[in-house]
């Protein structure tokens, strides 16, 4: 219910968003500015949770929360460490990167960017903490606070929208608020894992367990994370060399379906994943094949009821929603085309997040470095292709097509890794009998 509530804030908050700038030039430049930013974040933060949190649940069984806590310490050493170094890369390459990002823009629209993209650069240091404090909160399965404390973001960009007496200069507002209010999180669930007895500061240790365990899934995990991630920046580079408005009507048209897989892929994923790691730790091979199936189905029933629902009342939705201010009928016609087609992807996201989290709990992750490679030529493959018939509509109707690609890969690999591990263990007791 707290993921519900906080995707509809920020729902609400792209109602004002829209109505301020609508399709036009500020809006696409900020789109262009937190590319980089935000997939930095997703990579480096995303892989050390999936890679961490199955190790950390297991070293807290084994040998206790002092052991625990010291391999968060170290984890968070290593973080914090890579996403300075990121940051101040970025820094250095963004007036080189952002052009080629943004070959569809103009001079003045590609300066804007750059300036933007500076304003969010400790947006790469401050969220990609609080993601990894959020993953120990979840590993010690506290849910509540880490699906709350994100409402920070689009409050605070709000606020400091509606508070910015300059309109000429308004893009800047979203860019602050959103770097404060990604602190205002990252102080929230800090002071949550303070006062369950975990120490916020990272501290080296040379000894201890589950490091190595750790670096060894990081690196592909980090791979897959990397080309995943990468999908969305050739949607959204390829989305930005068409005609203006092209990029933001992509983004406004996949607001609403991002929504619908926060709630659904997202609480269940951050559920089952401890879940799941403890019945791999317990070598329950049975019953982790059984919730899979029981999770798939209804994952699946679910979900196809909604993206029904959403293709038929998608022009309604996004009128009623969006059309006001500077936002259009005519932008209101394209983005809701765009959001119908998106929405084919929700039955398919959501049962191979399910799959992905069964295979980040079997250790597995060089798979999902596999299926991110494959995700991503096929992206740029499809996205040629329909984008030349179907224009910006193509882009949506290529990450439908992959993430079809993608459930049905993860799927395949995760049974094959529980049959693997299942035949291992069966050999491993006839030995010793």
């Amino acid at each position: 219910m707290l993921t519900i509530g906080v995707k509809l804030v920020s729902l609400c908050s792209t109602i004002v968003v829209a109505s301020f700038f609508g399709t036009g030039d500020d809006r696409e430049a900020f789109l262009i500015a937190f590319l980089l930013p935000s997939m930095s974040i997703t990579v480096i933060c995303g892989a050390f949770n999936s890679a961490m949190i199955p190790t950390y649940i297991r070293i807290q069984r084994q040998y206790g929360s002092v052991d625990a806590q010291a391999l968060f310490s170290r984890v968070m050493f290593l973080a914090i460490g890579l996403l300075v170094f990121v940051a101040v890369c970025l820094a250095i390459l963004l007036p080189f990167i952002l052009p080629m990002l943004a070959s569809g823009f103009d001079q003045s629209k590609q300066m804007l960017a750059t300036t933007l993209a500076y304003l969010l650069l400790p947006a790469v240091v401050i969220k990609g903490i609080g993601t990894i404090y959020g993953a120990v909160l979840n590993a010690h399965e506290r849910f509540a606070l880490v699906a709350a404390a994100p409402v920070m973001v689009p409050l605070s960009m709000v606020a400091i929208l509606l508070l910015w007496s300059a309109p000429s200069t308004r893009v800047y507002a979203m860019a602050v608020g959103t770097v404060v209010g990604m602190f205002a999180e990252l102080v929230a669930l800090g002071w949550a894992l303070k006062s369950r007895g975990i120490a916020l500061f990272p501290r080296w240790r040379n000894r201890g367990p589950g490091i190595r365990r750790i670096a060894a899934q990081y690196l592909p995990m980090v791979a897959g994370a990397l080309m995943m991630s990468a999908t969305d920046l050739v949607d959204r580079t390829m989305a930005a060399s068409l005609s203006s408005g092209s990029l933001a009507s992509l983004d406004y048209g996949g607001r609403l379906v991002i929504v619908i897989l926060g709630v659904v892929s997202g609480a269940i994923g951050t559920a089952v994943l401890p879940y799941f790691s403890r019945l791999v730790d317990e070598r329950n091979w049975k019953e982790l094949r059984s919730l899979l199936r029981v999770f798939g189905a209804w994952i699946l029933a679910v979900t196809t009821v909604v993206t029904v629902l959403l293709v038929v009342l998608s022009e309604t939705l996004i009128g009623v929603g969006l059309q006001r201010g500077a936002f259009t009928h005519g932008d209101t016609e394209l983005v809701a085309r765009i959001q119908a087609v998106y929405a084919v992807q929700i039955p398919f996201y959501a049962c191979g997040m399910m799959f992905v989290r069964a295979i980040a709990s079997l250790t597995a992750g060089h798979v999902l470095a596999i299926g991110s490679f494959l995700n991503l030529v096929l992206n740029v493959v499809l996205n040629y292709v329909f984008m030349r018939q179907w224009g910006v509509a193509g882009i949506a109707l290529s990450t439908a097509c992959v993430y079809l690609f993608s459930c049905a890969f993860v799927m395949t690999m995760t049974y094959r890794t529980l049959y693997q591990r299942q035949c291992g263990a069966s050999k491993i007791t006839r030995n010793d009998l």
